[in-house]
């Protein structure tokens, strides 16, 4: 037995001792020989396990993580997700900044500029891209473009191109300006601006 007998009277002095100078009952009895140190180490100790596993616990439960326990053993699980933003860039590698008028272009109300532009276009959207063009305000009634092998119209204030293109490629443009009624002959702004936006 580690505790030792105590008769009545020990124990009434007992508890004086501890009222008065207001020790705790454990240290009183180690003071005394009442009880075994080796029960002090070994309270103690228990008192430390018991926070390190409160101390482990609360770290976990503020994880988010799956938390799984087999046969004694702790493991954690992580799932990790990520999403990926559709995107498109466009670079100009050529395009002119004017467009020259002649005198045979008014008479036959039309002109023509194969491969103006050219551009590198990259797109992540398995939907495609959107190729906008800004008009300027230039005398044209509309304009017929031939992009990756189809012929498209813009009236006089631009528009929206659809185009299928995933991953990296390079476009060339072929552009028919249609006059209006009175234009002259000159030199004008390049009617076109471009930009593109994933689908």
């Amino acid at each position: 037995m580690i505790i030792k007998k105590y008769h009545h009277r020990g124990y009434e002095d007992l508890v004086e001792t501890v009222r008065e100078p207001k020790k705790k009952l454990g240290e009183v009895l180690v003071e005394k020989g009442l009880v075994d140190t080796k029960i002090v180490w070994g309270i103690r100790l228990q008192e430390m396990l018991s926070r390190a596993a409160l101390i482990a616990a609360l770290t976990l439960s503020s994880l988010p993580v799956a938390v799984k326990a087999e046969a004694g053993s702790l493991s954690t699980v992580v799932h990790v997700s990520a999403v990926v933003l559709a995107r498109a860039d466009l670079n100009i590698i050529k395009q002119p900044t004017a467009l020259v008028l002649t005198d045979a272009d008014v008479r036959q109300g039309y002109v023509e500029v194969d491969a103006a532009s050219m551009f590198e276009l990259k797109c992540n959207s398995r939907s495609g891209c959107l190729l906008s063009f800004a008009a300027h305000g230039l005398p044209f009634r509309e304009t017929s473009i031939n992009v990756m092998g189809r012929t498209v119209v813009l009236g006089p204030g631009g528009g929206l191109v659809t185009l299928p293109v995933i991953g990296r490629t390079t476009v060339a443009l072929s552009y028919r300006f249609v006059l209006s009624e009175g234009t002259q002959p000159g030199t004008y702004e390049w009617p076109f601006s471009l930009s593109v936006s994933p689908l």
